[in-house]
């Protein structure tokens, strides 16, 4: 005779037998809840209230945390100098004001505090004396002249003078976390400047046209940077295996119809400061928009018509623009970074591209001119270019970046160069007074230098 087959859960038991188990335990949980007269909390209930106060106390947690970074960051924004007075004029200002306790700690109790040499007639300590004992206490170098307690030759009062040890450990603590802090910022400035490359980038940025107009050689305007190395001119300066970036943050303006808003995902800020502000997306773009609060209001937490018939939606766009020679394995003393406005160029408009593209990669010989070309040109925001590499020196990886804006560019200048021989006439150096000198391409080839000049402080004004 074969035995009947059981079917067994994970857990050993019958489904039944949970059931009837789970049962027993709630009627005994009950029980003795009532026999106590206390009322049984829920686990769900208990569990909310759990989970509010654990995120009550991360996000007082995070608040604490950006606080301290926010400080640090800008602490590090300052330069050694900068650094060097604010440590100085806060240790001075903490002395000052732990002088000035002790100072009143003195009236109250003379004998709890005493120079080391004191005159007869004399039965309180001076303000330079008190300023003695803060500063010493605070750099905790160890009592000099003055020193807390009692004059010498009579017993400590432990018990009278209990407030004076409580003030100077107190001042002791917080000297040594001054020096903590103060050292922690000033070791990493300092491995914050080992990791800057000291390269400088050109102020301008120069558009090159060529006299015989467009061709298969030089078929478009090519865009020009110029950089050099800081430290070429000395031994141990170069930076290996450098290299380039370069993006174009360009902004859109786009008026839409309020009918237009339900192909945009919209939705309402809960965030826990209780703003009702509405935000709009199209479909994982970078986009805001401008006057929505006019636009819009809450009443029931809906939306409703509150203002005009259409807005204006911002988009922000984030383009790679290819350069010719992005990667240098050496980069001692200059380096010439050129972007060609082709047909995959950012900086121009989608009609030109078109137009450069159907024309077999040839820029249109009617539109290579100056004044084509300027209003050709993408009026974008900023171009950020970006170097990065190994500095042979120290071994440490640098960076650096400069931030371009639409002012900078100026069309038919090329820059000098910026490479003489040295004394000895057997190697080069670097001439860094020529880096933003620029000439024109051909004769009649560039803007006018003075309509340049106003852009650039109009806009740094």
């Amino acid at each position: 005779m074969q035995a009947a087959s059981v079917t067994i859960d994970s857990t050993g038991h019958s489904t039944e037998a949970q059931l009837l188990h789970r049962r027993n335990n709630d009627m005994t949980e009950k029980t003795d809840a009532e026999e106590l007269g206390v009322e049984k909390i829920n686990d769900e209930e208990l569990g909310v209230d759990m989970s509010e106060e654990i995120e009550h106390r991360e996000h007082s947690s995070e608040q604490s945390n950006e606080m301290v970074a926010r400080f640090f960051n800008r602490v590090n924004k300052l330069d050694m100098n900068q650094l060097f007075v604010l440590f100085l004029v806060s240790y001075i200002l903490w002395c000052l004001f732990f002088a000035v306790v002790l100072m009143v700690l003195s009236y109250i109790e003379p004998s709890c505090i005493s120079p080391y040499q004191i005159d007869a007639d004399e039965d309180k300590i001076t303000f330079f004396d008190a300023f003695i004992l803060s500063w010493t206490t605070f750099s905790t170098v160890g009592y000099g002249n003055v020193s807390p307690q009692v004059e010498s030759g009579i017993p400590n009062k432990v018990a009278d003078c209990i407030l004076v040890g409580v003030v100077v450990s107190l001042e002791a603590f917080i000297g040594i976390l001054f020096a903590g802090f103060s050292g922690a910022i000033l070791f990493t400035k300092l491995v914050s400047m080992q990791s800057i490359a000291f390269v400088e980038f050109s102020e301008p940025i120069c558009i090159e046209l060529t006299s015989d107009g467009p061709s298969k050689e030089s078929p478009c305007p090519v865009v020009t940077f110029k950089i050099v190395n800081k430290l070429g001119n000395e031994t141990g300066g170069e930076i290996v295996d450098a290299s380039l970036s370069c993006f174009v943050i360009t902004r859109h303006y786009n008026r839409r119809s309020r009918k237009t808003f339900p192909n945009f995902a919209a939705g309402i800020d809960v965030s826990s400061n209780g703003e009702n502000r509405f935000t709009f997306g199209s479909g994982g773009r970078n986009s805001s928009i401008r006057g929505s609060l006019r636009a819009f209001s809450t009443r029931n937490g809906s939306a409703r018509s509150a203002g005009p018939e259409s807005v204006t939606v911002i988009q922000r766009t984030f383009d790679k623009a290819n350069l010719r020679t992005d990667t240098h394995p050496f980069f001692e003393l200059d380096w010439k970074v050129k972007h060609d406005l082709d047909e995959t160029s950012p900086l121009l408009p989608r009609w030109l591209r078109e137009e450069i593209k159907n024309n077999d990669g040839i820029w249109p010989s009617h539109r290579y001119n100056k004044e084509t070309i300027r209003s050709a040109l993408t009026k974008f925001g900023k171009l950020i270019l970006s170097i990065g590499g190994t500095s042979q020196s120290s071994g440490a990886s640098v960076a650096g970046r400069r931030v371009y804006l639409y002012e900078d560019v100026i069309i038919g200048w090329q820059f000098n160069e910026t490479l003489e021989e040295t004394e000895d006439g057997k190697g080069l150096r670097v001439d860094f007074s020529e880096l933003n000198c620029i000439k024109e391409c051909f004769e009649g080839s560039g803007e006018a230098i003075e309509d340049y000049r106003d852009k650039r402080k109009d806009k740094t004004a």
